[in-house]
């Protein structure tokens, strides 16, 4: 399977490389967009209630690259 995914303050190249991604709670539905500002929009409250996940839960440091 493939999942396309944003990671928050992190700049590795992890480009083709195999991850390990955690899911720890549902953010939204998938959806379509009408425009690429919708879309940006749509991101940017993404990444805003991501922050406020992680600033609201304690979360142990996980591997990313997989050997």
């Amino acid at each position: 399977a493939t999942v396309e995914s944003h990671l928050l303050d992190f700049s590795a190249d992890v480009y083709q490389e195999r991850v390990r991604l955690f899911f720890l709670a549902h953010l939204r539905g998938e959806r379509s967009f009408d425009s690429t500002m919708e879309l940006t929009a749509q991101i940017r409250n993404d990444v805003e209630s991501t922050r406020e996940y992680f600033a609201a839960h304690e979360v142990a440091d996980l591997p990313l690259v997989l050997p």
